[in-house]
């Protein structure tokens, strides 16, 4: 029960950010909106997400005196799923400013509830089964991206926009059932002042252990972060149809990286969490190589969509690796703003490596633009083996 919860949960995480993220600037588009204007729309949309860390410090302040995690997560998930029935208003209307309000009301209450899962997952999941879970949690995300993102322009175009809303919407309230239902139980923790709180917090962030952390979550993701990034683009550019993009990356890729991030996930419980982390980092860096030498070398297309099918394999055993090393490492009592404060550096090292990876792609080959990214990410080795004792001894 606690892991179909979790798995509903993201899923109704992924699902509304597929649709927002993927799915929406085709519709804005098909609505005759320039592509000026959609992109103020996307990016106004993932300002609560860029901030949300700000938000973190009261959701672990409130679970201390007034409201357990899980009650607050109903309350998230209530309001997450009321805005997308003004969704449907927003979306047939022809003011902007209607459709980002309700975007942005709905955006900061999905991130609380991505604040909400990852600390309950941290207070209520046992160390050793942390991995396991991740590789669920990734699962569900993708699932619900790749149906709402990848295939919800499908959806949309053959059962109207209002269906694919409602369906949006019972992915979040089904979900909020499922969550009442289960009997998750959180560590108990000692009631703290917001005194005593800012107190410990500032020892945790004098600690030299978070800031290696910090580091090794900056360098990770290079290697998939840069080429995965324009991976849709080269599809198309190397002459994919439409039914060849879709199925791919709503079908193929998706799958791929749910198994990935299951087995990946399964090592890092069963294995020591750093050195799983370690081969994952080094196996992703050497098939991002050999997928940018696939391009230079121009292999034929169905090759290279089994080469980032694999690749994806790997991207998903490295996000799970690194997303169960980091929760076994995060201190339960700041488990809402330090793992907030991670995934804000994840989000650091997409943007960076995104635009590095443009940068270089004008000047280089895939293959050295490749091997660029692939040894920014190894930097994150040298630390993950000192960080592997550090951490633990506190």
């Amino acid at each position: 029960m606690k892991k179909i919860t979790f798995f509903l949960l993201y899923f109704s995480e992924g699902a509304p950010i597929g649709f927002i993220w993927w799915c929406l600037p085709v519709l804005l588009k098909d609505q005759g909106f320039s592509l000026a204007e959609i992109s103020t729309v996307s990016s106004i949309a993932t300002i609560p997400w860029i901030i949300k860390f700000l938000y973190a410090p009261f959701v672990d302040i409130i679970s201390f005196k007034f409201l357990s995690l899980k009650k607050q997560l109903v309350i998230y998930q209530l309001v997450m799923g009321t805005s997308l029935f003004f969704l449907q208003d927003a979306l047939h209307s022809e003011s902007l400013s209607f459709l980002i309000t309700i975007l942005c009301l709905h955006g900061v209450f999905a991130a609380l509830q991505d604040i909400c899962i990852d600390a309950l997952v941290i207070r209520s999941i046992p160390n050793g089964d942390l991995g396991k879970m991740n590789g669920i949690l990734q699962s569900g995300m993708l699932v619900g991206r790749s149906i709402f993102g990848g295939a919800g322009v499908f959806i949309a175009a053959k059962l109207g926009v209002n269906y694919l809303v409602v369906f949006l919407m019972l992915s979040v309230f089904v979900s909020l059932i499922f969550l009442a239902a289960s009997k998750i139980q959180e560590t108990k923790l000692p009631n703290r002042t917001v005194r005593e709180y800012l107190y410990d917090l500032k020892a945790v962030l004098a600690r030299v252990s978070f800031w290696m952390l910090i580091i090794i979550t900056y360098f990770a993701g290079f290697s998939y972060n840069g080429i995965s990034t324009i991976g849709s683009a080269l599809l198309k550019e190397l002459g994919a149809s439409a039914q060849i993009h879709a199925t791919t990356y709503s079908l193929f890729i998706p799958i791929s990286m749910s198994l990935g991030a299951l087995i990946w996930g399964r090592w890092s419980d069963r294995l020591p969490a750093a050195k799983v982390l370690i081969a994952a980092i080094a196996s992703t860096a050497v098939v991002s190589i050999t997928v940018g030498l696939g391009l230079d070398i121009k292999l034929p297309l169905t090759v290279l969509i089994l080469l980032y099918v694999i690749f994806y394999f790997f991207i998903g055993g490295c996000t799970a690796s690194l997303y169960s090393f980091l929760m076994k490492h995060t201190k339960k009592e700041f488990a809402a703003l330090e793992f907030s404060l991670f995934m804000g550096v994840v989000n650091l090292c997409d943007s960076n490596a995104s635009y590095l990876t443009g940068q270089l792609t004008e000047s280089f080959s895939y293959t050295v633009n490749t091997i660029i990214l692939g040894s920014i990410s190894l930097c994150a080795l040298p630390l993950l083996i000192k960080c592997r004792f550090t951490v633990n001894k506190s």
